[in-house]
């Protein structure tokens, strides 16, 4: 029976879709690929993510490789979140669904501490969850086992009560080889419907 509902944050609750949006603002094919390399699927994001280096560093090493990204940053990575990091209302009315129904809710996500800032500012759900574990806290990164025990120990949770809604099947993986009931988010509907059929 399932007890506690997990969710993942980018692109299950908030968008995270940096590309769709250097296809907006970027013509050059060739500068968008190098702005999107250099930064979202660089390793400084992801040591941003693991909380291990700071915004300022991160954005430093961003314009020293690609000084094109300045335009894009403006001194500040608030610019770009605010184009980036929007509400997904009908998943987020899913979470409050849950949790009239009595469901624990918790969340689960690799996030830069810049940019969970940022949205915990305006999205008033981050503040009506019953837990979180966050990357950049416990210098984590998923699908890494150890994220998902942080979770299951801290809240005190066993992973047969628990499902996890992420938008990575590599995560979703991940918490499915620790026992805890997976979703693969992919859509609103079908995730609406797995989750019916958890529940």
């Amino acid at each position: 029976m399932i007890k506690n509902i997990v969710f993942d944050i980018g692109n299950v609750l908030i968008t995270f879709q940096p590309e769709d949006y250097l296809r907006k603002t970027v013509a050059d094919d060739a500068l968008r690929e190098k702005i999107n390399q250099s930064i979202f699927l660089s390793p400084e994001w992801l040591l941003l993510d693991q909380g291990v280096i700071s915004e300022r560093q991160a954005v430093q090493i961003f314009q020293t490789r690609c000084p094109e990204t300045e335009s894009l940053i403006n001194g500040s990575m608030d610019n770009l979140y605010a184009k980036l990091l929007h509400p997904m209302n009908e998943n987020i009315a899913v979470l409050y669904e849950m949790k009239n129904l009595g469901y624990p809710v918790y969340l689960l996500s690799n996030y830069n501490e810049k940019a969970f800032e940022f949205i915990f500012k305006r999205n008033r759900f981050l503040h009506d969850v019953d837990g979180m574990i966050l990357s950049y806290k416990v210098n984590l990164l998923k699908p890494a086992p150890e994220i998902f025990q942080c979770l299951l120990e801290q809240y005190d949770l066993l992973p047969e009560e628990t499902v996890f809604i992420d938008d990575t099947a590599n995560n979703v993986q991940a918490a499915k080889s620790l026992g805890i009931r997976g979703i693969h988010y992919k859509d609103h509907e079908s995730f609406r419907s797995a989750l019916n059929d958890l529940l």
